[in-house]
């Protein structure tokens, strides 16, 4: 047997423990509307489209609370969760660049309004995006690894209990 299969065989998932808190809190009753951006919480998740849904003449009589969702309590309190770092960006690409991650910022939200860019920074020649997604940090880094070859990709996953994730995309 090769050591491959036995690395598989020694992994265990273990069950989670029951005082581990939650990514975010169990579901809230009524609905909620974000006045920061166009979000809306009903039925146990976060929605694009508020301003359509309450102009429906169905919902013309609902009653809601406005409350911060979670991305924009996150940008409030200046917390992230993915970070992409590009070293080294071309500066002839670097419009390029920056249209790319707004794009791809775009369709995130549309389809999921929790996932978003947070800001795009520049430091010493770098450019450093951070999201409100793990995962939204890792596929930007792809993106930009499948729009600009001569790059290459290295990730860093933040030790438990926090699921932060750092992406180095560096040009060669």
């Amino acid at each position: 047997m090769d050591a491959k299969m036995n690395k598989k065989q020694d992994i265990v998932k273990l069950a989670k423990a029951g005082n581990e808190p939650a990514e975010f809190a169990l579901g809230k009753k009524g609905i909620l509307i974000c006045p920061e951006d166009d979000s809306y919480y009903f039925k146990k998740s976060w929605h694009n489209g508020r301003r359509a849904f309450l102009n429906r003449r169905e919902n013309h009589d609902l009653s809601f609370r406005k409350v911060l969702c979670p991305a924009d309590l996150m940008i409030k309190n200046g917390l992230w969760e993915g970070k992409v770092i590009i070293e080294n960006p071309p500066k002839d690409k670097l419009t390029e660049i920056k249209n790319l991650i707004r794009n791809f910022d775009k369709v995130a939200q549309a389809k999921d309004t929790l996932d978003r860019i947070i800001k795009i920074d520049s430091e010493k020649g770098n450019l450093i995006v951070t999201t409100t997604e793990n995962q939204m940090a890792h596929k930007l880094a792809k993106k930009i690894h499948d729009a600009f070859k001569k790059v290459s990709l290295k990730t860093s996953y933040q030790k438990a209990p926090g699921d932060a994730e750092i992406v180095w995309v560096k040009f060669q």
